[in-house]
């Protein structure tokens, strides 16, 4: 992954979320920028999620760079698409505590 500098944290990101990890409740975003620069999804929390964020939830959120793992904050919900998501069956456990990706 590259160095925490090359990512500009006063931004604000967009994606949409395409996936529910099962063993963490984590829903997973699918946005390039953040992908590319950590090399895995960014993550909404189950208690980070008070707009009630879900599969093919469309939406903008903001990183903390103090944190190692890309994990959504600030969270504002945009929209939603209904032909985004996966099955439980196709997300898997990267080891990271119930953090998995596809």
């Amino acid at each position: 992954a590259a160095p925490a500098s090359a990512l500009n944290f006063k931004l604000s990101f967009s994606g949409v979320v395409n996936a529910l990890e099962p063993k963490s409740g984590n829903l997973l975003i699918d946005c390039a920028a953040v992908s590319r620069h950590f090399g895995r999804p960014a993550m909404i929390a189950p208690s980070a999620n008070p707009m009630n964020a879900q599969v093919g939830s469309i939406l903008t959120f903001r990183l903390d760079p103090k944190k190692e793992l890309p994990m959504a904050e600030n969270v504002v919900l945009n929209g939603f698409d209904q032909e985004v998501g996966d099955a439980y069956e196709r997300v898997t456990d990267d080891g990271f505590g119930g953090a998995g990706f596809l």
